[in-house]
């Protein structure tokens, strides 16, 4: 089918039902057939009065029209309702975003810690309240030994393990003074957030009843990018 055969299938149909309601509202017939020389041929049988015009728009006559309409419309654009079909499907598949929620003593919440930090391959900016757990700073100096840029940021009104930092120390800043900073959030490469209520300590992410939710969604991470920046720059 060519491109625009719908619209003029539509039109089409559209005039013709057009010229029917003003043949009805004028009180006349459609002529009926002519003998050669023009004469008209009488036809048989009294004339039927006129169908009067409802102003309801779910008349009989509009209905049918319109099923008309739509009959037409998905006989011949089946096709490019199919491909419009597949298309919004891929790009809606490409642009959702998926979480997942984790929960301690169920789960082990340090070792999906462990596995997300080992995701990372540019970036991780970090905000802990307190910062303990061995496994966690391993898993941190490793990215740190592959070059990826980690960017610490902690509550210095809590325990943390200096001891197992290691190189990490010089991209280390503490939130100025002020109110507690209870974030337990980093994100990766721009794209990945973790959040929840477990500190990365032993405790937080083994024995006590928390949460850990991963946002597999750059608008998250960039919503948590832009909160932790304005700590780093407001820290010490």
């Amino acid at each position: 089918m060519r491109r625009g055969d719908c619209g003029k299938i539509v039109l089409d149909w559209t005039a013709r039902g057009c010229a029917r309601l003003r043949r009805a509202n004028d009180g006349s017939r459609e002529p009926g057939p002519k003998a050669k020389g023009g004469r008209q041929i009488a036809q048989v049988g009294p004339a039927r009065p006129p169908k009067p015009i409802r102003s309801n728009p779910h008349t009989r006559t509009g209905s049918r029209f319109s099923t008309r309409i739509r009959h037409v419309i998905q006989s011949h654009c089946d096709g490019l309702c199919a491909v419009l079909s597949v298309v919004l499907l891929a790009v809606w598949g490409t642009s959702t975003s998926s979480q997942e929620i984790h929960f301690s003593p169920d789960e082990d919440l340090v070792a999906i810690d462990a596995g997300l930090i080992a995701q990372a391959k540019r970036s991780i900016d970090f905000a802990s309240y307190a910062l303990t757990e061995g496994v966690i700073l391993r898993a941190l100096n490793d990215a740190d030994r592959r070059g990826v840029t980690v960017r610490i940021m902690l509550d210095p009104r809590e325990h943390h393990d200096f001891a197992q930092f290691g190189d990490l120390s010089d991209n280390v800043r503490f939130k100025r003074f002020a109110p507690l900073m209870p974030v337990r959030a980093y994100e990766v490469d721009d794209q990945l957030l973790r959040t929840g209520s477990a500190n990365f300590s032993s405790g937080g992410v083994r024995r006590q009843d928390n949460d850990l939710i991963v946002f597999h969604d750059a608008r998250a991470a960039a919503q948590f990018e832009a909160h932790f920046q304005r700590m780093w720059n407001a820290a010490q």
